[in-house]
């Protein structure tokens, strides 16, 4: 899907006599800039799928678009990409699109933050823990519905929808 859109934009562009919204240059970005904007990408993707992925949660919204997604109620790698065609455009797709395009990233840098965003997703989806505790998290969220909607918890942590930890 990405790979469409980036397709699809860089056609709108080189019609248009612009420069692609991606950058492709022979010379490959410096890491200093890959490590830079991938962050912020990660960042940037965070509000948009928490703020999506909260959206999807709103009753008349969950019922018709979002439930596809939870039938997964322990969630595998494959659940990450089971959702309805809305959900992954608006919720799965536009969110790592959005802020690569945004900041005019190099296309390997896109390419660098879309792998890092597969294997994210898939890993948090997988029942394994690699993510210093990201998949325990998804789980919670597909067995209670109402907590855990970002991806890196940040935006959880501030509108309080992650569940406190408990200490002993």
């Amino acid at each position: 899907m990405i790979l469409a859109i980036q397709a699809v934009l860089a056609s709108a562009a080189h019609t248009a006599g612009k420069p692609p919204v991606f950058r492709v240059e022979a010379k490959l970005p410096a890491m200093s800039e890959v490590l830079r904007d991938v962050t912020l990408c990660i960042l940037l993707r965070e509000v948009l799928f928490y703020s999506s992925h909260r959206a999807l949660h709103m009753p008349s919204v969950y019922r018709r678009i979002h439930k596809t997604h939870h039938k997964f109620t322990a969630p595998v790698s494959f659940a990450s990409q089971y959702a309805h065609p809305l959900e992954h455009l608006v919720s799965n797709a536009a969110p790592i699109a959005i802020p690569a395009a945004a900041l005019h990233v190099h296309v390997v840098t896109l390419w660098v933050f879309m792998v890092w965003q597969l294997l994210e997703t898939a890993t948090t989806h997988s029942g394994y823990d690699f993510l210093a505790g990201a998949a325990r998290k998804h789980d919670r969220h597909h067995e209670r519905f109402d907590v855990y909607f970002g991806g890196i918890g940040i935006l959880d942590w501030l509108h309080g929808t992650g569940e406190r930890e408990k200490r002993n």
